[in-house]
Formats: structure tokens, sequence, C-alpha cells
């Protein structure tokens, strides 16, 4: 198992990443979904390759992306990839990304979801995912440092049976609902991940292959392994 010490360095250095995301977000330096999603997987990727060995154990990130011209399959990926003395595992988190400009009536801005069409298109989006894993959320990007990225299981999106998504609605989902860096924490705890989609993935080359099978535009790899002596 992963000790909690490794656990709780890289779930602090989450909500570091996603603060500072947020404070791009509310200067316009991040506008878009993408623009976004990107970012936030490119400073994941730089804040946590700084953290040196813990408990002798070496943490290591990197950061895909790949231009899909067919519809993707998920925004975002996390692929974590540990290596221990008799603990060996590689599993996986697909998700969705919204933004939320967090303004009367609460609706999801921008991309988000304004109608039944566009709840019909999100809700497909959720069942593609779905259809891969249960190990599927969708992630909200606020510009607000209260809320901070919120994450729903995807299952629970699906069974709304509402014709608009908005911020006020997705409050009464607020028991299944996680922060990022807990997200994270429960990944690397076991409580969430797909080790069924990612058993065969494995590194540098493993992530692009999983990017690529599973069609997510932005993936970042985790990487828990002992330090060699």
């Amino acid at each position: 198992m992963i000790p909690r010490p490794v656990i709780s360095q890289i779930s602090k250095t989450v909500q570091v990443v996603v603060n500072d995301i947020i404070s791009g977000f509310r200067s316009k330096r991040y506008e878009t979904e993408p623009e976004i999603t990107g970012a936030f997987v490119e400073r994941l990727h730089i804040f946590l390759n700084e953290l040196g060995p813990i408990e002798g154990i070496k943490i290591e990130a990197y950061a895909f992306r790949q231009k899909i011209e067919k519809k993707i399959g998920a925004d975002l990926g996390l692929l974590l990839n540990v290596k221990l003395q008799n603990y060996r595992i590689s599993k996986a988190v697909l998700m969705q990304a919204k933004r939320c400009l967090c303004r009367r009536p609460y609706i999801l801005g921008g991309d988000g979801i304004r109608g039944k069409e566009e709840r019909l298109r999100f809700v497909n989006q959720c069942h593609r995912m779905l259809a891969i894993t249960s190990s599927a959320f969708v992630i909200i990007y606020t510009d607000n440092y209260d809320c901070g990225f919120p994450v729903y299981p995807a299952s629970e999106i699906v069974a709304l049976d509402l014709d608009t998504v908005s911020c006020e609605t997705l409050s009464e989902l607020r028991i299944s609902r996680l922060s990022t860096h807990k997200l994270f924490e429960m990944l690397l705890r076991c409580h969430v991940g797909d080790p069924k989609i990612a058993e065969k993935y494995w590194g540098t080359e493993g992530l692009k292959s999983f990017a690529e099978a599973y069609r997510v535009r932005d993936t970042l790899l985790l990487r828990c392994s002992e330090i060699e002596i």
C-alpha cells in the first residue's frame, strides 16, 4: 500500500494546483474547458514532479495531450502506476469536464448545460464513459476558491431527471460530491479507479496508448515506485 505521508503530500499538491488554475480562470488566462483542462494537467505534471522522495517512494508525473478528430471518450484521464514491494497495480479514472461561471441562475456557463438538448448531450457523454468503466466522473471548473473543482460520479449525473443541470441542482448531490484532492486520495487508497481498463498500460508509452485506446484528450500519469538502492 502507498504510505500515508505520500498520499497526504500528493493531496496537498493537488489543492495548490487547483487554486493556481482557479486564479488563471478568474484572470481569463484560461477561458475554455480545453484550455483549463490542459493547464490543469500540465501544472499537475510540474508540481507533482517537484515532490522529492517521501518515505523511500519516488513520485513521477507525466502529461499527455492528443488531438482527436472524432468524438472523444473523455476530457480528462488519470492513470496511476504503482510499483512497490509486494504491491503492483495500474488503474485509471475517466472524467468529463465542464465550466461553471458561478452566475445566476447558477447554470453551468459557456460550454455548460442549458436545456434538454444540451443535457442529453451531457448525459450521453457520461453514458459513453460508463460504458467503459464505472470509475467515471464529472469535474466542474469553478472560478470560486471556496467551491474549488468539485467532482461527481457520472452515474449520479445520468440519474438527474431534469431539463437543466445547474450548480443548484448539482448541490443536491452533495453526499456523493468530492473535492479534486479527495478524488486523488481515494485513487491512491484504492477506493476508486479501475484496474481492468488500465492493467496493461505502464509508463509513458502506456500513457499514450491508454489515451489513444479510450480517446482521452488530456491524461495525467502518476507513478509511485520504490527508490532503487
